[in-house]
């Protein structure tokens, strides 16, 4: 019996251990990028920037519009020619132009749930993991780029799982990996960020990279500029 009780009590000692060191590295986290509430207190968003290719030659104007869990963009895919997709918190749209047609249409579960997420790369689940029950957990350390990160896996209600590294000595995040079904199939699909700069008190990155073979270099950041929910639905057809 008393080897019983102490077992018990090491394994939940070695639990609260674990589940602190998941708080003293999200502590530090926000720390180093300003502070939490300055990103919790984030109404609305609006990114400028260029849409880059892998190799640096082709470049087009990008901007991204950020509402709660709403989502809009627009690329310019020539002149006067923009692609743009939307995601109204509850279904997606898209306009592309290389499939021959300037009409708007609706997007699948998949690809809506897709841009849902790449708006959630300002305000992501360290913020907002209590508001939204998901369940972090420490999961060691990773080599990025030569640099040790903090792995921190985070398993949302839908089902997603998304896996935070942050760097060993400035805490920033470096990598972010969302791990997803689509269409029964699953997915994996890495984002890198780096060149971090503040903005309104936050630090905020100004590259983000990839695993498709591209990314955005940021020119600026507009926090809580009013955004109509108009902005998000799907317009008409012309």
């Amino acid at each position: 019996m008393k080897y019983l009780s102490g077992l018990l009590l090491s394994i939940t000692l070695t639990v609260g251990m674990y589940a602190q060191t998941v708080d003293e590295v999200l502590s530090k986290y926000y720390q180093a990028v300003g502070g939490a509430e300055n990103f919790r207190n984030i109404q609305t968003y609006i990114i400028k920037a260029k849409s880059v290719n892998s190799s640096g030659t082709w470049k087009r104007p990008y901007s991204m519009y950020g509402k709660g869990n709403k989502v809009y963009t627009i690329m310019n895919a020539q002149a006067g020619i923009d692609a743009k997709q939307g995601f109204n918190g509850t279904s997606g749209w898209r306009v592309q132009p290389w499939s021959g047609s300037l009409d708007p249409f609706p997007m699948n579960a998949d690809d809506s749930k897709e841009l849902q997420l790449s708006g959630e790369q300002l305000v992501n689940d360290l913020f907002t993991y209590k508001t939204r029950n998901t369940t972090l957990e420490m999961q060691g350390k990773d080599e990025i780029d030569g640099s040790d990160c903090y792995k921190i896996m985070a398993t949302r209600t839908d089902g997603v799982v998304v896996v935070y590294y942050l760097d060993v000595d400035s805490y920033l995040l470096v990598k972010r990996t969302v791990k997803r079904k689509e269409s029964g199939v699953d997915t994996e699909s890495d984002s890198y960020f780096s060149n971090y700069r503040k903005v309104n008190g936050m630090l905020l990155p100004f590259s983000i990279e990839g695993s498709w073979g591209g990314g955005l270099a940021i020119e600026s950041y507009q926090i809580n500029t009013p955004i109509e929910d108009s902005t998000f639905e799907m317009p008409e057809k012309k």
